[in-house]
């Protein structure tokens, strides 16, 4: 620390000496070829970066290293702004408050941004601007009033690169109203915004508007002098109208209402402008600034079209064959791809409403003809994308992602037609389907692209309603779907040659999956064998649909007539006979010595498969943990692809839980076969596969019936180092672990109850993991003798207090009652009173009148949640001298306690359909991704108590029966609803209370 020590000593003004010189070293040791250097220089000012006065050393830095072009400080001065912004990013509102930056520090930070911001060159003004954007997420405008009129105070025709900066920052900031829930607080931050930003924003889109038109109009200037002048004012142009949008989006405020024709005129004249001098014969994939800016026109007239209707209804007349004639004269690059998918969006919008239907009227045919079809046809850029980059390919035609693409676009144009249109577009898409098909069939070698857009305009016209997860669920009734599926998709794939035409084959396939619950039974199980099948096929984009529509098939759901629960359409019977076949085509992709081996649908497509097979895969278990073991060796040395490794992991769960539930003794077997790629997976630091691992140690140890086995015992001691318990994404599953360590082996690791209690303070200590920490508590102080935890309750319950003065919420304070009631009921309820009125003198009463009762009151906790705090409620109300001794809180608890009764406390939380389940991952570091199959099996916690109002009443006859006549007087101050609700329950179960 001994840069610190110079910065605390001498402050940040002593950066021209040492100081300054040591972070330089610092900074620059980080860009090192050498991890160690690397590694030690980054750990070493993520520990200083908190301290006051540091980040303001690194400004000084940064602006220090903008005053020289050499490549050294072109290097370190980028190096810095990137350690400046993630800085910001950890310290400016950090969850632990005792992390964040000084208030001083802000206040300094936040008085020179702008100017430091306007005086770096580019790529240093980016840094600094998203630092800007992070900072303003938390603090604008009610900490930072003064920074909007700063920005504006920034604009300029003088200058660009200052009025290019400030703008792309003020429109970092103002996104925060696209998209946003209206709240009052979001309209009053908006309302400020605008009445700052509306009028100058007018009047700077309308001089750069200016400029850019009388540049454009004179004669005799050189192109590269016209770019050159032009390209920052369109950029400016285009950020100008991209914070209008923010500006507009959540209502049309007033002052652009009164204004619409000064901006509206001026969008509708730079949909038609062109410029050659703006064109690059040579760029054919990035949009040109002109193109750039129309895509931002046609965003806002897109938006003002769907939400301002009437206001908007005057210019749409002219805007809807601008865009039109836009989509028309677009070259097929890939570089108008954006404008093209935008406009094809605003016409979808357009056609939807039955407000605008007049503008259509005759126009539909030439929509198919000219806009649709040409849009919806293959180019020779989508074919190479297909054999070069099937990874991308399968990112867009799969999981959506080309919601931007022409063809995507142009179907979701067809399916806006069919809302107001649907029986004329239905006629003129069939036409267009049958001629196509007709010309594929007359010549497949030469017009597949021909049936390869008839498939997606198929889909388009066809699908009514469709979910990614469900599939299809409605479809025309005017298309004979089935007829010409068996005609047209199926024969594609009965062909031997599974290489030959392999994107109609992947149309085929996919158009399967979508019409999957179209399908009949008979005719899925024909399909499998063909989809297996075509798991040997060379084209990576055809393996993996394959793999996909098999994974669709598996989970498919059917509801037998008269059954309250649908059943899985494709039964173990069913898959048995091509597990074989199945798995050998699946495992020669994954067994690959190239990068396609990670493949997440053909992992996925194992994982589902495992799941419907259950215990015929057994007798194979070995194999498969073998070839699981050696893909997640690959896969260690680079984790690139999350979702395969997610499916790997999950897969690996799949087989332990059918195996070792059906043969517990195999968990010896599982052991010895997992835990050495786990230990390299902890020994390497893997920290993308760290939780996965811990949750499946923590299935495995669960299913154990003896006790810890020696690795087990091994492990335990190192998964108490607080390094574990810094990453949040180990949390959850290292809760997992211990508490299957405590459930499996309690006297065991009894001895280390200080360590585990020790977990739970930091646990305690974040928002994000308070659940967490009081799962392990209930877990240690039920699975534990009392003896040994009795001792630790008054420090624990401190600790517990401390946080509920800091975090008053709903949550916490059920999850204080949930831990109370459980102790309460295990331990009894003397410990518990003692060890709250230790800490203070009526804390217990206090709890219960002031944050129990009233939480538990406006939302009762259900299922065993429910269970639990009723019965722990219910032990208080008729054990604990204080409550005993307070009438009013008495009552008050009786209360609650009825509260809880009243909804349905059963005995879990329903059936959940695994096959539908959604992984719902994230992979950002500090998110946990759940194991779906090696997930805890949530088990009633009291399962000596079957009947939980019967208890409850039980015992409040038991209590009046001690004292007949005290009780039953406080009884009158309940309301008459929950009066009725506890005379209903008491003679329900025969109890007369006296």
């Amino acid at each position: 620390f001994e840069l610190w020590a110079l910065v605390a000593g001498h402050g940040i003004m002593a950066g021209a000496g040492d100081t300054m010189a040591q972070l330089r070293e610092y900074i620059m040791q980080t860009l090192s070829p050498d991890k160690a250097t690397r590694t030690t220089a980054e750990q070493f000012l993520n520990s200083v970066e908190h301290q006051p006065g540091f980040t303001m050393l690194v400004l000084q830095l940064i602006e220090v290293h903008c005053r020289s072009e050499g490549a050294q400080d072109r290097a370190l001065r980028q190096a810095a702004a990137v350690f400046f912004k993630n800085c910001i990013k950890r310290r400016w509102s950090p969850e632990d408050k005792e992390n964040s930056l000084s208030d001083q520090d802000k206040a300094s930070i936040k008085g020179g941004m702008v100017n430091y911001m306007c005086s770096t060159p580019p790529e240093v003004q980016r840094q600094l601007s998203e630092a800007l954007s992070i900072m303003s997420a938390s603090d604008f405008p009610r900490q930072w009033e003064t920074l909007l009129p700063e920005l504006v105070s920034k604009f300029s025709l003088e200058n660009f690169h200052v009025t290019n900066g400030v703008l792309v920052t003020a429109s970092s900031i103002l996104k925060r109203f696209r998209y946003a829930y209206k709240t009052d607080a979001l309209l009053l931050d908006l309302k400020y915004c605008l009445e700052n930003l509306q009028e100058p924003l007018t009047q700077l889109f309308s001089a750069v508007a200016g400029r850019i038109l009388e540049i454009s109009s004179q004669a005799g200037v050189p192109p590269a002098d016209s770019y050159r002048q032009l390209i920052p004012m369109f950029e400016a142009l285009r950020t100008i109208s991209r914070i209008f949008f923010s500006l507009n989006w959540q209502d049309l405020p007033e002052y652009f209402e009164d204004h619409m024709a000064a901006w509206m005129d001026v969008f509708l004249h730079f949909l038609s402008y062109h410029n050659a001098a703006l064109s690059d014969p040579d760029e054919d994939s990035e949009p040109g600034p002109v193109e750039q800016l129309q895509v931002a026109i046609v965003d806002i007239v897109s938006l003002y079209a769907e939400k301002y209707e009437e206001e908007f209804q005057g210019f749409l007349p002219k805007f809807t064959p601008a865009i039109s004639n836009l989509l028309t004269r677009l070259p097929s690059g890939t570089q108008f791809d954006a404008l093209a998918s935008a406009s094809l969006k605003f016409l979808t919008t357009v056609v939807t409403k039955p407000h605008y239907r007049a503008l259509f009227d005759g126009i539909l045919p030439s929509i198919v003809e000219q806009i649709v079809v040409p849009n919806i046809f293959l180019r020779e850029s989508d074919e190479e994308l297909f054999e070069d980059n099937p990874a991308e390919w399968i990112q867009r035609d799969i999981e959506g992602s080309d919601t931007d693409t022409r063809r995507r676009c142009a179907c979701e144009l067809i399916r806006g037609m069919t809302t107001q249109f649907e029986a004329e577009t239905t006629q003129l898409c069939g036409q267009f389907i049958m001629t196509m098909l007709q010309q594929y069939t007359a010549d497949p070698a030469g017009k597949w692209t021909s049936k390869d857009a008839a498939i997606l305009l198929l889909v388009s016209v066809s699908a009514k309603k469709q979910t990614a997860a469900r599939g299809v669920s409605e479809t025309n009734d005017a298309i004979p779907i089935m007829e010409l599926t068996m005609e047209h998709i199926i024969p594609e794939l009965q062909s031997a040659d599974v290489n030959a035409l392999p994107i109609i084959r992947a149309d085929a396939i996919k158009f399967l999956a979508t019409f999957r619950n179209q399908l009949p039974l008979d005719t899925v199980r024909a399909l499998l064998p063909l989809l297996i099948n075509h798991l040997r096929a060379e084209s990576t984009v055809l393996q993996s649909y394959a793999a996909y529509c098999i994974e669709r098939f598996l989970v498919m759901k059917e509801r037998p007539a008269g059954a309250s629960r649908a059943v899985a359409k494709m039964s173990r019977a069913d898959l048995q006979p091509h597990l074989g076949p199945l798995f050998e085509g699946l495992f020669v992709i994954l067994s690959r010595g190239d990068e396609t081996f990670e493949n997440e649908y053909v992992m996925k497509a194992v994982m589902r498969a495992m799941h419907v097979a259950q215990e015929d895969i057994v007798p194979h278990a070995e194999v498969l943990i073998t070839n699981f073991n050696q893909a997640l060796e690959k896969v260690c040395k680079n984790p690139r692809n999350p979702h395969f490794n997610h499916y790997l992991f999950e897969s690996t769960a799949v087989l332990v839980g059918t195996a070792c539930k059906s043969n517990p003794g195999l968990t010896t077997q599982f052991e010895q076969l997992l835990f050495p790629p786990f230990q390299t997976v902890l020994a390497m630091d893997v920290s993308e596969f760290s939780p996965y691992v811990f949750q499946i140690l923590a299935q495995l140890l669960e299913f154990r019936t003896d006790g810890l086995s020696d690795a087990y015992r091994a492990l335990f001691p190192p998964l108490l180092a607080p390094a574990n318990w810094d990453r949040k994404a180990n949390c959850p599953a290292l809760v997992r672990l211990l508490r299957a360590y405590l459930k499996q082996g309690p006297t065991e690791v009894a001895g280390q109850v200080e360590g585990m209690l020790g977990v739970f303070q930091k646990l305690l200590a974040l928002k994000s993991t308070e659940a967490d920490s009081f799962s392990l508590l209930e877990s240690i102080t039920t699975s534990l003798p009392v003896e040994g935890v009795q001792h630790f309750m008054p420090m624990i319950v401190s600790l517990i207090l401390t946080r509920l003065q800091q975090n008053q919420t709903s949550r916490y304070a059920k999850l204080f009652l949930h831990f109370v009631s459980l102790f309460a009921i295990r331990h009894g309820v003397a410990t518990v009173i003692h060890s709250l009125e230790s800490t203070q003198a009526g804390m217990t009463i206090m709890l219960v009148r002031q944050i129990w009762t009233k939480v538990v009151e406006s939302a009762p906790p259900d299922h065993f949640d429910a269970k639990v705090c009723a019965i722990g409620m219910a032990k208080l109300l008729t054990e604990a001298e204080p409550v005993l001794a307070d009438e009013a809180a008495w009552s008050e608890l009786l209360s609650a306690i009825v509260a809880v009764l009243e909804p349905s406390t059963g005995t879990g939380g329903g059936d959940e359909d695994d096959a539908y389940v959604e992984e719902r991952l994230a992979f950002d570091g500090d998110t946990f991704s759940k194991l779906h199959f090696a997930a805890h099996q949530e088990q009633d916690p009291l399962p000596e108590v079957p009947d939980t109002p019967a208890a409850v009443v039980q015992m409040l006859e038991g209590l009046c029966q001690k004292q007949p006549g005290v009780y039953l007087g406080r009884l009158r101050l309940l309301d008459a609803a929950k009066t009725a609700a506890l005379q209903q329950a008491c003679a329900k179960y025969g109890v007369n209370l006296v």
